[in-house]
């Protein structure tokens, strides 16, 4: 196991080196990911995909079979300017201010862009297209996955409104209607050339304006966002913005997925975006389309009231945990200021759903809280407000809140899902258990099940092959999807199942699956079921940072011993059960 994920992760980072920003690499079928070119997806609320990292000479995204030939066939190479419409100020601010608020959490914003699945009979997502993507929605508990174009696209979205229509860099280099400058490089061009071409390129840049660029092979490419000043925001894994699967603590790899980095950059020889190097280039203005653009209300309350302010909303229960009836359950916002000036914010929210209001430091009026907070210069400030779960509330119902505002701005904490779950005791109790029962005869789900009865559980448990096979129906090639009609799906934690080769579905648990499960995620009780190339393995959360190896019997430490084991890249199919939800 240990030889198989670590080759698994070394491979992965070969990946790293070859493969790209983009939907360019290719899945085991030997399709390559390149066929959503021809889609005009609708503004995203949501998403999830699998992950192709790059940290190669060029970032990646799009494919030879995205850009028409006629693109390469009969090279544009203007003297002038397409088009020198400018944007209005108010605009740019919008457009910049968003993209600062992605960067201030780019932590938890994750760079992950290979197909998660295909075939006639499952169809084509990405990551970011499934479920939770937006970097609205990243906080501390909760990972975002983004690509370079899907970025620039949530940021025109988000502080105007606007569905610019374009998710790769092949569809944005065909989108000759927002081109204000084009150039095709010929391979001829000597220095006085390419310094004219560079002068007059970076002479018609705005702020707001997105960089695209394609590869000679015309296979890869990359978009970025130009803020001013020599400065670009963009979306890439280079430099560690992709997902660390050998992560195993409750915090992601600190970097993140959107970077800032100079104009001057991309003009240097040095560079692995040397334009030069490139077969296309050409400045993006969507305005010029879309003359009637305009920032969005919220986008306005961002600029005058968060500017350089870190937000979000957490909960004391997070990502894949469940709220038993009776359970208390404290939200908590933040907010860091990184202004040289103290200010005041007013947060708005409503008692979420399926709860009773306890406790909270607000002004009250019915179920609207309110508060006024004052946040001084270069601090961070949190407020928090308690609810209890009402004792009637059913298993499967949420704890969400659908108005909660800082500064005008939606800040969205993940929905809770409600289900019975371990008290505090039992948790204890079946740690206790576990590190009893090293010398017991019984294995898998067996012992699983003795665990449980020694605390006064009576369950039955099917063996790991046959819970897997309940849970999991075949579809194309080596793809699974969850089967939302398994007797099983009751004791499947929300959102913890997954795997490579696994889709998702978009009837359970708003169809978000997760890639890797931290330990935050998981509660105490809490049976991984893994299959890798056949083998398959089992493993019970215990308290402590621990787990019991229920294949083998043993108790491990999930920091030194099993560094791998939410390495779920590695795993064709894994599922996090939750057995006291039944």
């Amino acid at each position: 196991m240990k030889k198989l994920t670590a080759l698994i992760l070394a491979l992965m980072m070969l990946t790293a080196v070859f493969a790209g920003c983009g939907d360019s690499s290719s899945d085991t079928d030997g399709t390559s990911d390149n066929d959503l070119s021809a889609d005009t997806p609708t503004p995203p609320d949501s998403g999830d995909s699998d992950s192709s990292d790059s940290q190669s000479s060029v970032d990646s995204e799009g494919s030879a079979d995205d850009l028409p030939a006629s693109s390469s066939d009969t090279p544009a190479k203007p003297d002038e300017p397409v088009d020198t419409r400018v944007y209005d100020s108010k605009i740019a601010e919008a457009l910049i201010t968003t993209a600062e608020s992605y960067l201030a959490r780019r932590t938890y914003i994750q760079y992950d862009d290979t197909r998660l699945v295909s075939g006639d009979a499952i169809g084509i997502t990405y990551r970011w297209q499934n479920g939770v993507n937006s970097p609205e929605d990243c906080t501390s508990q909760y990972t975002a996955y983004s690509n370079c174009a899907a970025f620039c696209y949530d940021v025109y979205y988000y502080a105007l409104g606007l569905d610019i229509g374009t998710r790769t860099t092949a569809q944005m280099m065909d989108a000759t209607d927002m081109h204000v400058y084009r150039y095709s490089v010929t391979g001829n061009e000597d220095s006085q050339k390419k310094d004219e071409i560079k002068k007059l390129f970076n002479s018609q840049l705005q702020q707001g304006d997105l960089i695209v660029y394609r590869n000679k092979d015309n296979t890869n490419g990359h978009v970025m966002l130009y803020i001013g000043d020599g400065q670009i925001i963009h979306c890439c894994a280079t430099g560690g913005g992709n997902y660390d699967y050998s992560m195993n603590k409750d915090a992601l790899e600190p970097r993140g997925a959107i970077v800032e980095m100079q104009l001057e950059e991309l003009w240097t020889e040095a560079s692995a975006r040397y334009m030069f190097s490139m077969m296309n280039f050409a400045i993006v203005r969507p305005t010029i389309k879309y003359t009637d653009a305009a920032p969005s209300e919220e986008c306005l309350n961002r600029i005058a009231n968060l500017k350089k302010i870190y937000v979000e909303k957490t909960s004391s229960h997070g990502a894949g945990y469940t709220a038993a009836p009776g359970d208390e359950v404290t939200f908590t916002f933040t907010l860091r200021s990184n202004r040289t000036s103290d200010t005041t914010v007013d947060i708005t929210d409503t008692v979420p759903s399926n709860t009773t209001f306890v406790s909270g430091d607000c002004k009250r009026e019915g179920d609207k809280l309110t508060w006024t907070v004052a946040v001084p210069s270069g601090q961070t400030v949190k407020v928090s407000y308690t609810v209890k779960v009402d004792p009637n509330a059913k298993t499967g119902d949420l704890v969400y809140s659908e108005n909660s505002t800082v500064g005008g701005v939606t800040a969205r904490a993940r929905k809770i899902y409600i289900g019975k779950n371990l008290t505090a005791d039992l948790m204890q109790r079946i740690t206790a258990a576990a590190e009893s029962s090293q010398t017991s005869a019984l294995r898998g789900m067996a012992l699983a099940q003795k665990l449980y009865a020694d605390i006064g559980i009576s369950l039955t448990l099917k063996d790991e092959n046959t819970l897997l096979s309940s849970l999991y129906k075949p579809q194309a090639g080596r793809y699974y999807y969850l089967n939302v009609d398994s007797e099983d799906i009751d004791i499947l934690a929300p959102t913890m199942y997954g795997g490579y080769y696994t889709g998702t579905c978009a009837t359970l648990y708003d169809g978000v699956r997760t890639r890797a499960p931290l330990m935050s995620q998981l509660m105490a009780g809490d049976i991984v079921v893994c299959e890798e190339s056949g083998k398959v393995q089992s493993y019970m959360v215990i308290n402590g940072n621990r787990l019991f190896d229920l294949t083998n019997g043993k108790l491990l430490d999930l920091v030194t011993a099993v560094p791998t084991l939410y390495s779920t890249i590695g795993y064709d199919r894994f599922a996090i059960i939750r057995p006291a939800m039944r």
